[in-house]
């Protein structure tokens, strides 16, 4: 299997139900570039182990482009101004700050209607101590822009905070209405800025070493998915999301280009990071552990090891997939080929007989793992009827 992307994968101590951390056993990627940390140590101290790897670059404008643009808002006078993210906006006021114009930025805002994108842009104006006229509940540009043409725009001056797409169709709408716009270009979208781990973060998600994928913006899902399109994996990561990885998104608007693809994706009520990651602990164990009632136990099966009596056991990838498919199929034989086949073993190869050798090492008792000779391997769970 392909090795995960490097970084710290200590995994918590929160607390679970069964006496460990409810994220003990899965890896969970984040794909965030900002707040990154943060949310990687809500992560591990759930019991986590996480992979960091970011999928969208961002590239903020030089102080003398944006000096220009700000002046020339200055000099215009508007009669709507647009925050469409928290970030750009609040960079703006610093560097506005820095070059010695921010009070008379802040003036020239107070002026004006301001209509926000959305909760994160909304906070921003608020923490600037400027006051939003209108905010789009759906976070969306195209209910922003909608919104402005029920208004009417036709020879009205509005200035746009652009949000890192200064070519976003939706303001097209806008100027073929009449508009005169001016778009405030604070800082651009680009590829990640360490490429090879973005691509090591798609290898891991297509060999199945992933078990949640997280995304923070809409530009982060496309910068991944075009990633696993130019590697080649484009198809194989789509069917590992449809079926095995718990995809999460910061909310609706983020999670759009993954249902454009029929990729299924959670996200919370409210665009917050702290309830995307209760969110987490609450689905993932869900969909990715597996239990079988065992020795008079419950063995649970999770993302890269197994629980046993309320302690976790790590295992090695292979066991663990062996595991899984035992553990998916319990009242059943697995043949020898559909279980090479599943741990991607040459034919002919031992492949299958070591993995099986290394399981019933791990396990609390090896007869868990029972040989069915001439057929293949089952694993033996309390109260099953097996087949004949």
């Amino acid at each position: 299997m392909s090795a995960l992307p490097a970084g710290d994968t200590t995994e918590g101590n929160l607390p679970g139900r069964e006496g460990i951390p409810p994220l003990t056993g899965f890896t969970v990627a984040v794909t965030a570039e900002r707040r990154q940390a943060e949310f990687a140590d809500l992560l591990r101290r759930r019991g986590a182990r996480v992979v960091c790897a970011s999928t969208l670059g961002t590239e903020f404008v030089d102080e003398p482009h944006i000096e220009e643009e700000t002046r020339a808002f200055l000099d215009g006078g508007h009669d709507v101004f647009v925050v469409t993210t928290g970030a750009g906006f609040t960079t703006w006021l610093q560097i506005a700050d820095g070059l010695g114009i921010g009070a008379a930025l802040r003036r020239a805002l107070a002026e004006a209607p301001i209509i926000t994108r959305g909760a994160k842009a909304r906070g921003a104006v608020r923490a600037a101590g400027l006051h939003e006229a209108w905010s789009a509940p759906s976070e969306t540009m195209a209910e922003l822009v909608d919104h402005l043409l029920a208004e009417g725009v036709e020879g009205r001056r509005i200035a746009v905070q652009a949000h890192g797409d200064p070519d976003d169709p939706e303001l097209e709408r806008l100027r073929d209405a009449g508009a005169r716009l001016q778009v405030v270009v604070v800082y651009r979208w680009g590829p990640p800025r360490d490429r090879d781990r973005a691509g090591r973060l798609v290898q891991a998600v297509a060999t199945g070493t992933i078990d949640a994928l997280t995304f923070t913006s809409q530009p982060a899902v496309g910068g991944f998915l075009q990633i696993a399109e130019e590697s080649g994996l484009g198809e194989r990561v789509a069917a590992e999301l449809r079926s095995n990885v718990v995809v999460a998104c910061i909310g609706p608007v983020c999670a759009a280009p993954l249902a454009a693809k029929e990729i299924p994706a959670v996200y919370p009520q409210r665009a917050r990071l702290g309830d995307l990651v209760r969110l987490l602990t609450d689905v993932v164990p869900e969909r990715r552990a597996i239990c079988a009632k065992i020795g008079g136990g419950v063995l649970e099966v999770r993302g890269h090891g197994f629980v046993w009596n309320g302690a976790f056991h790590p295992l090695p990838p292979a066991p663990t997939v062996l595991a899984r498919t035992l553990v998916a199929n319990a009242g059943r034989v697995v043949s020898r080929a559909e279980l090479a086949k599943v741990l991607n073993c040459p034919p002919g190869s031992r492949g299958v007989e070591m993995a099986v050798a290394r399981l019933r090492r791990a396990l609390p008792d090896p007869s868990f793992v029972q040989v069915v000779i001439k057929r293949g391997y089952r694993i033996r769970t309390d109260g099953v009827e097996y087949e004949s």
